[in-house]
């Protein structure tokens, strides 16, 4: 009795198992189907950009770049605001909807949304420079960082980034320009700063004995911090910077 109690028991459990996983298997092949989207966006180098409307400020806040399937030819919406109908699917490819073809919803794309596209661009550039220069080919990362900085010269953050790029190098003194250029607030927009790289450069600055400018940079990353992890952290890193010098 005991041992045809166990058997069902073990039946019961692994039935339910199998279930679990049959079930998995279900929300990963649906997470994976494509789905029904009208996108709204705009044409910005030959490629589509769907926007992302922050709905608190009912402003642009992200682009996401669309990979079309079939390569349709945008050039001609090029600058152009549109929406396309049709299925996206995940890595944001999308196949249009047969029988449609974008529309045109503003023959200009908004300055907001401008905005947001260039800042995607500018990322990437940058997000390529930091990996150039970590494997050593700091011609490639000089390049993207100053493809940056044509976009917008005036960021912050793209400063502090060729900066640490600078200071890899070992060109301390280009690199000095771009933090002091900062801490002056000769750029615009100090509340964009990535205190991880902030961080990563005032380390920089340490390794070289340059304490008293590690110092400086720390409480600029402080004072602009907008979020409370970049204010602990920061914080955390000040006082162990400033505790020895008590003692």
């Amino acid at each position: 009795m005991r041992r045809s109690a166990l058997n069902w028991t073990f039946i019961t459990v692994t039935s339910a198992l199998f279930l679990s996983i049959l079930l998995s298997i279900a929300d990963i092949s649906n997470a994976s189907r494509p789905v029904q989207r009208v996108l709204t966006g705009c044409v910005f180098g030959g490629e589509f950009y769907s926007i992302y409307v922050n709905q608190d400020t009912g402003k642009p806040s992200q682009a996401y770049r669309i990979r079309f399937r079939g390569k349709p030819d945008l050039s001609v919406y090029e600058g152009k605001a549109l929406t396309v109908e049709g299925w996206l699917s995940p890595g944001d490819a999308f196949s249009l909807k047969e029988g449609t073809t974008p529309v045109v919803v503003s023959p200009t794309c908004s300055s907001d949304s401008r905005k947001v596209i260039r800042k995607q661009f500018l990322m990437s550039y940058v997000v390529s420079a930091h990996k150039a220069a970590n494997k050593n080919d700091f011609n490639e990362a000089f390049r993207l960082i100053s493809k940056a900085l044509e976009m917008d010269p005036t960021d912050c953050q793209t400063y502090i980034d060729r900066a640490y790029i600078y200071y890899l190098h070992g060109d301390s003194g280009p690199g000095d320009r771009d933090v002091r250029l900062v801490l002056t607030r000769g750029c615009q927009d100090p509340s964009r700063l990535n205190f991880l790289i902030m961080d990563d450069v005032a380390k920089v600055l340490l390794r070289h004995g340059r304490r008293t400018e590690a110092l400086e940079l720390y409480g600029f990353a402080l004072d602009t911090c907008t979020s409370d992890i970049c204010r602990e952290t920061i914080r955390k890193e000040l006082q162990k910077l400033k505790g020895p010098a008590r003692r």
